[in-house]
């Protein structure tokens, strides 16, 4: 057909193009579908496998409006012999005003719907049954999925197509291969700052977890603690979403059976020697981990005992110096509840003291991951020698007040996908155990 000029139908060839181009596809405008290239007999937007193909994959032709004359657009491609073009593997013909009442839409059902063809009313659809459509048809010759490529194309027709969280989660069912795992995960970024991707991670969350159980991973998130300790940040977020008490304390549970499960040994213990990352992640990623956990868990004081004597059998195995930053963990996390917790409060406020680290500056210091072991000790040392940082919980609140308000959602969040660790997470963890859970007890 000729050149669209209304913009609508410019602007629905240029999405169109854009997809195929996410997809993998090469793309052309105006594809003649006779031998001689005639012009008076091309097609919208044609889909190849790559530039060498003569023949289109897909075959999309854009209708302004529903009218008789296009019952032509697919004619011209199914009247075609096969010897001089050969069929698509399938034709989309978008009408983008019109109804699935009328009589010419039901005779291009009926008359193409027997070939791999469809007519969608986008004006009665949307967009999210569109795309749907198309990547069902497309899982047909790929069991590879770009997912980063497919949700920049979404991000950058956000103004124009508007998608659900259902869109999301059916997306996802079209199970495409090991890219499911990438997309969940691409999902769980999204999420901070998307309500429908948050919805669609939380529906999903909760449908997948029970593959988890099975020793399933769920997600490939290509992080420390998204490869090595995502179980238990899944369970903190099904938590998280959970809304009956019921489902709160199955769920704690679940965690005390993931850490409990082997005979032999905990997931997380004083388990020096298994091997060099072990032991590194005992030291120094430990006491982050468990505290991130309690809060997901709902920090009570319960999960806060539980948590925190995980992290006192570590802290009494482990050499003076690799105490102190499970210790300074260890103060943070039991603080909120230190009248509950009296004894192993007053045992950690001794424990710092006697290793000359009770005071505002080295509390506030816990390890960070771009710096060697030996540096940040280092740097322990001469934080020691400050006699101006004297130690009081008002001093800790005080230096915590300017830190941005975040919940533990997000930096769940942050720490399951971020490749690059935030520094920026720890002082965050920390204003929610002094200023959430602290002021709410």
């Amino acid at each position: 057909m000729g050149k669209h000029q209304l913009i609508t139908g410019k602007r629905t060839i240029a999405i169109i193009s854009e997809l195929g181009k996410a997809l993998g596809y090469h793309v052309k405008h105006e594809y003649p579908v006779r031998a001689n290239g005639n012009p008076n007999e091309a097609v919208d937007v044609a889909w190849l496998f790559d530039e060498l193909q003569e023949f289109p994959l897909f075959i999309f032709e854009i209708e302004s409006n529903s009218t008789n004359s296009m019952v032509y657009n697919p004619t011209k491609v199914f009247s075609q012999e096969a010897s001089k073009f050969s069929k698509p593997l399938f034709l989309f013909q978008l009408i983008l005003k019109g109804s699935s009442k009328s009589g010419v839409y039901t005779s291009l059902e009926n008359q193409f719907g027997k070939f791999n063809y469809k007519a969608i009313i986008l004006s009665e659809v949307g967009w999210s049954e569109v795309l749907y459509e198309i990547l069902l048809q497309h899982r047909r010759l790929t069991l590879e999925f770009d997912t980063v490529a497919f949700l920049i194309f979404l991000n950058n027709n956000s103004d124009k197509i508007i998608i659900d969280s259902s869109f999301l989660i059916n997306l996802y069912n079209l199970n495409y291969l090991n890219s499911n795992r990438r997309l969940l995960a691409n999902y769980a970024r999204l999420s901070i700052v998307d309500k429908t991707y948050k919805e669609a991670f939380s529906h999903l969350l909760n449908k997948l977890f029970q593959e988890e159980e099975k020793g399933t991973p769920m997600s490939d998130y290509d992080t420390y603690y998204g490869d090595h300790w995502y179980r238990p940040l899944h369970i903190g977020l099904v938590y998280y979403f959970a809304t009956e008490n019921e489902i709160k304390l199955e769920l704690i549970e679940k965690f005390k059976s993931w850490q409990e499960k082997n005979s032999f040994m905990t997931m997380i213990g004083p388990h020096f020697g298994l091997n060099y990352d072990y032991d590194t992640f005992l030291i120094l990623n430990s006491g982050f981990l468990l505290t991130n956990i309690s809060c997901l868990l709902g920090g009570n004081k319960e999960i806060t005992e539980y948590c925190g004597n995980i992290l006192l059998n570590i802290i009494k195995k482990s050499r003076e110096d690799n105490k102190i930053n499970n210790l300074i963990w260890l103060y943070h996390l039991i603080t909120p509840h230190k009248k509950q917790l009296n004894s192993l409060y007053k045992w950690t406020i001794e424990q710092l003291y006697n290793l000359e680290c009770l005071n505002a500056d080295i509390l506030l210091f816990p390890y960070d991951e771009p710096l060697e072991e030996d540096e940040w000790l280092e740097n322990i040392k001469n934080l020691r020698k400050n006699e101006e940082s004297e130690y009081t919980e008002s001093k800790i609140k005080e230096k915590l007040k300017n830190e941005e308000n975040e919940d533990i959602y997000s930096i769940a969040i942050e720490i399951l996908t971020n490749i690059e660790f935030d520094q920026e997470l720890k002082p965050k963890i920390l204003t929610i155990l002094h200023y959430q859970i602290g002021d709410c007890i």
